[in-house]
This record gives C-alpha cells, structure tokens and sequence, in this order.
C-alpha cells in the first residue's frame, strides 16, 4: 500500500481493521465515496449532484440493487462502475460535491448516529489531510484514495470545485484502481457468503 498525500495515495483512516471493513460493508454501514469530478462530461444525470442514473437512484444514498438505465456515457463511468460493485457489497454510494454537502450528508449523521462507521473515499491530494481528519473526528474508519491525475492543486481550484466549477476529471492511479476493486470483491465475496468469515491468502486492505 502506498501512503501519504501524493497524488494517487492510498491513507488509512485511523486504525483499520481489515475484517472489519470487510464486513461492514455486509451491515450497510460501509459508504463508497466518489467525487463528482470523477463523471464523465457526458453524464446524462449532470455533474455537480449527487445523482447517478446508471446506478438506478437518484436519492442521496444508492443502496437498491437494482440497475438503471445504461446510456453510451455511463459504460465507461468510473463511478458507475465501482458504485455496481458497492451496491453488490452491500454497502452505499454517495457522490461527493460541496464541503457543505459532505458534512451534511456524511460527517454529521457518522457522528450524531453512526449512520455509517466505515468508508473508501476519493478525493484531491489537497484536501485529503484535512479531509481525514474530519472523518476521523467523526469516527469513521477506512481509506482515503487520491486522485492521480485532473486534482485541484490549489486552494483557488479547490474553491471554484467547492461551487461545481471543474473543469477537468479526475481518475485514479491504476494501482489505486486495481486496489479498490479487489476490496470491494473481497466485501462482495463476504456478503454472497452470508457475512461469513472467508480464507484469503492477502487481504488488499492488509
């Protein structure tokens, strides 16, 4: 695991107990955290929202099984992808927008009534650390992966980003791809088993 706060990081967030992870995502208190700058220009649900049609919801949190329409921009959507495993994991998807959104949405209901305990995020190097931080106050566990390539590198960037203004889109380095879909097959693996414990020669969150 590479660690630290370049870009295409993978940070721990406080102590994370690899089983653990793993099996909240069976309880639905797991939530898989995209950004919104990960969507294609194309989206058809737009970008800066919380929506994702591929994933059948528009609701704050994707959680139904079932699949929505799959239009020519969402077969190679980053987040449609990985929302599908997610959602087979039994865990939620939320797509990241604003700070004020992100403490709405995620920090205040983690903290006020431990509406989730764990996460796996994707965010800028910029804001990682003090994106951490936060959901470590709030006492989540987990990963914090950033992004490798169309990252705010500054506070300026970060700002007009904050406000739906992105004109790049972010991706993830292809180790940290690769990293984040293999732990969400193992958690997948998990729940088709029931929630029982499974052998693995390596965990990828060890």
């Amino acid at each position: 695991m590479r660690s630290g706060l370049l870009g295409g990081a993978i940070n721990p967030v406080g102590r994370v107990d690899p089983d653990e992870f793993v099996a909240e995502a069976s309880r639905g208190r797991l939530l898989v955290a995209p950004g919104f700058c990960q969507k294609p220009f194309g989206c058809p649900a737009g970008r800066f929202n919380h929506d994702c049609i591929a994933l059948g919801s528009s609701l704050l949190y994707a959680e139904a099984s079932g699949q929505g329409e799959t239009l020519p921009p969402c077969r190679n959507c980053y987040i449609y992808e990985i929302g599908s495993l997610a959602i087979q994991a039994g865990a939620s998807v939320y797509i990241m927008t604003s700070a004020l959104d992100i403490g709405r949405h995620i920090l205040l209901p983690s903290l006020e009534d431990r509406r989730f305990t764990h996460i796996l995020a994707c965010v800028c190097p910029y804001s990682a650390h003090p994106f951490t931080l936060a959901l470590e106050i709030c006492g989540l566990r987990g990963y914090v992966v950033t992004f490798a390539r169309g990252a705010c590198a500054d506070y300026a960037a970060w700002a007009r980003a904050d406000e739906g203004i992105k004109p790049e889109q972010t991706s993830l380095a292809p180790e940290g791809d690769e990293w984040i879909r293999k732990l969400l097959e193992e958690c997948q693996a998990h729940h088709d088993c029931g929630g029982k414990r499974i052998w693995r020669r390596k965990s990828p969150a060890a």
